[in-house]
């Protein structure tokens, strides 16, 4: 979907996370969770600053709040229950990537729909970087594959959605996060 947020929120929001990697807050991105949390660059090479719901900036609190409607959006439509979400601001430095995964954990289902926000502005054909989807776990055939150009939001349901973020060629920034069930 393009255009589902403003161009000066979209434009704060950016500018916020770049000072936030400048100030070395985002950490690298880890696979799995709890005891078997990892970080291994093999898979995953990008790098995290999680957004902390009790400590958020103006700009990221008025995201919260389109976010909350999207939320309402979402569940009044599709009847899914949701009931919060959790989110990220990711950066894809040249060259990395992530591999084929889907963003529910085995151990636990709370993460129901996925979205990503892309944050890059001018971004060109080339540039890499696309989150390519398939068709199923063991399947090499691609569905779709999306370009993270300014603005777009992407979302997905997160059990069946097998995807990978696909080796950038330049910065790639975004919001990434998940809406979730209670438990």
């Amino acid at each position: 979907m393009d255009g589902w947020l403003g161009e000066s929120l979209l434009s704060a929001l950016r500018k916020e996370a770049l000072s936030l990697h400048a100030a070395r807050a985002f950490a690298p991105a880890g696979i799995r969770r709890g005891a078997a949390f990892a970080v291994d660059a093999l898979v995953r090479s990008d790098e995290v600053c999680w957004l902390d719901p009790g400590n958020l900036t103006a700009v990221q609190s008025e995201l919260s709040d389109r976010l909350e409607l999207l939320r309402g959006v979402l569940n009044r439509t599709f009847f899914l229950g949701l009931h919060d979400f959790e989110s990220h601001l990711a950066i894809y430095e040249e060259g990395q990537h992530y591999d084929r995964h889907r963003d529910r954990f085995s151990d636990v289902d709370r993460r129901c729909v996925s979205f990503v926000l892309y944050l890059n502005p001018n971004w060109l054909s080339g540039d890499g970087g696309e989150v390519r989807i398939y068709e199923g776990e063991h399947s090499d055939a691609i569905q779709t594959e999306v370009v993270p150009s300014w603005g777009k939001l992407l979302l997905f349901m997160s059990a069946d959605t097998w995807h990978e973020v696909m080796p950038t060629h330049t910065q790639r920034l975004s919001l990434t996060g998940w809406f979730r069930t209670r438990v």
